[in-house]
């Protein structure tokens, strides 16, 4: 997809190569070649560790309109990749599959995350495999109906299950292989884990990833952690063994995920070098871990080009090359 995008716009390709032959530096002159674009800042759930129910509403912002998506995807002519989805669940706009649509017939590789709950509405799950998603990450966070429900608050486990089936069946169907099962180990499902692997393998699954962080800005482990951000147990060997020698035996890719001691001062993070967020209410945010302007915001979408070639910009890239990393970012270096 990428060179087929390069092929059909030149001026993707001429600042791709920019990107890739300037390092990491205060100035930059190319544009983003990534981007996370939130394009609703509501949900359906409240679920226990994620920062929405703290917005007590059923949305923070108005959505990001399909015009205005197809107007930053038109701007942003260097894009070669995107994540769809902030702080909210993205099938409750109707014209999100219209989105990604947009998005891939552009040839820019898309990625997604739902939470399963509205699949079957509109055939949504047929809807965005057509539009040629390039992976769909479905947040799944209990073995068991009275697991996932209590940590899912607001969720059907059967009526997710059965969506899930019909989203892999589809794929099946249609011979295209992009779904992946996104589970977040915490306190309440821990003692499932060898169960998630059983049930993703039951709803079609072929790659699992588990989540072993929770974090709130400033407070982040590279362990599975409970729902305040606090430590449970290491997880040592022998737990990663079973739960891998389970997976196996499904027939279940799994991997593991943290952010957590990411970044050092040798490998500082690529976000301000490469990518941004954009929020539904067209903000840009530093990265998709801090997500919500009202926490860190680097101005508005309108003044894009003077921030990213600006000092906005270029201060903030400052204190990562320095080593002078902002409070914000420590967790993602281990420095809390």
């Amino acid at each position: 997809m990428m060179n087929s995008g390069f092929e059909k716009y030149p001026e993707r390709l001429e600042n791709y190569t920019k990107f890739k032959a300037s390092g990491k530096k205060v100035k930059v002159d190319y544009m983003p070649v990534k981007a996370d674009i939130e394009n609703v800042s509501r949900c359906n759930f409240r679920c226990a560790h994620c920062l929405f129910p703290s917005y007590g509403r059923y949305s923070r912002a108005e959505d990001l309109s399909l015009d205005d998506f197809k107007s930053f995807i038109d701007d942003q002519y260097g894009l070669v990749e995107i994540k769809i989805q902030g702080i909210g669940e993205p099938f409750l706009q109707k014209e999100f599959p219209d989105m990604v649509k947009y998005a891939s017939e552009r040839y820019i590789w898309v990625r997604t995350t739902t939470n399963g709950s509205v699949l079957h509405l509109n055939e949504n799950y047929k809807r965005i495999i057509d539009a040629n998603v390039g992976e769909l990450q479905v947040s799944f966070d209990g073995a068991t109906k009275e697991t996932f429900e209590k940590i899912r608050t607001g969720a059907d486990f059967n009526r997710i299950v059965d969506n899930c089936k019909k989203l892999n069946g589809y794929c099946r169907e249609t011979g295209i292989d992009m779904t992946r099962m996104w589970s977040v180990l915490q306190q309440q499902n821990i003692h499932e884990a060898a169960g998630l692997v059983e049930i993703a393998a039951e709803m079609g699954f072929k790659r699992l990833t588990m989540s072993l962080e929770l974090r709130d800005w400033f407070n982040t482990s590279s362990v599975a952690v409970d729902n305040k951000g606090q430590r449970l147990f290491n997880m040592g060997g022998e737990w990663i063994e079973n739960v891998t020698e389970k997976a196996s035996d499904c027939g279940v890719e799994l991997t593991f995920w943290f952010a957590a001691d990411r970044f050092s001062d040798e490998n500082i993070c690529f976000w301000p070098f490469e990518r941004f967020l954009l929020t539904s209410d067209r903000y840009i945010v530093p990265c998709c871990i801090i997500a919500d302007p009202s926490i860190m915001n680097l101005g508005r979408y309108e003044d894009f080009n003077k921030l990213w070639f600006g000092e906005v910009f270029e201060e903030f890239r400052k204190t990562h090359l320095k080593g002078d990393i902002p409070m914000i970012c420590k967790a993602c270096y281990g420095k809390n």
